[in-house]
């Protein structure tokens, strides 16, 4: 009998946590389990600045190998100098097909402005919630910053749907073009009016 790949996928965020996940996984055989009833997992990889959570990557990447998918999540906002890039880890999980997103980054004042609507409305509020235009959560530039972050997401997201849900309820839509680059200036010869 044919089992047709389900997707499901788990967050694993890098620090002391990821040996508990992998001596779970490893003791209840979960990868294994799954796999026979067409299951396959998705890891998402935070990678971070520091080198334990390189080796907290590589730890998992070693225990799982190609037994799952694997989606490297970049935040700029909170990684600056990124040991990541360019490692062997990287090079070997591209090897196995990873795929990545990269988070947009946001202002600190259309942070600090969602934080102030956020207080105003006595809880949370979702980036659709701020985004939209008219709301009063934000002034009209920040809400359009924030349609912004959430476009370049939907696109990232659209890229890796096969990871992301399951083929056989995964929407038949078109992508997303991705946005007109900027129009670059032409460089004209300068005229010397003055000789």
């Amino acid at each position: 009998m044919c089992h047709a790949v389900t997707r499901q996928f788990t967050l694993l965020i890098a620090g002391r946590r990821d040996g508990l996940i992998v001596q779970a996984l490893e003791s209840l055989q979960l990868l294994e389990s799954l796999a026979a009833q067409g299951i396959r997992f998705t890891f998402f990889l935070f990678p971070s600045e520091d080198s334990e959570s390189m080796n907290n990557l590589l730890e998992l990447f070693y225990f799982a190998g190609d037994r799952v998918d694997y989606v490297v999540v970049h935040n700029p906002a909170k990684v600056r100098t990124n040991l990541f890039r360019k490692s062997n880890i990287e090079a070997e999980l591209k090897k196995f097909g990873a795929k990545e997103l990269t988070l947009p980054v946001v202002t600190s004042i259309t942070l600090l402005a969602i934080k102030r609507a956020e207080a105003k409305a006595g809880g949370k509020l979702s980036f659709a919630e701020v985004a939209t235009p008219g709301a009063s959560h934000l002034e009209l530039m920040l809400a359009g910053e924030m349609q912004w972050a959430m476009q370049q997401m939907f696109r990232q997201y659209d890229a890796i749907a096969d990871l992301l849900v399951p083929e056989q309820v995964m929407p038949e839509v078109e992508s997303q073009p991705e946005p007109p680059a900027k129009p670059t200036r032409t460089k004209h010869a300068m005229l010397n009016l003055g000789e």
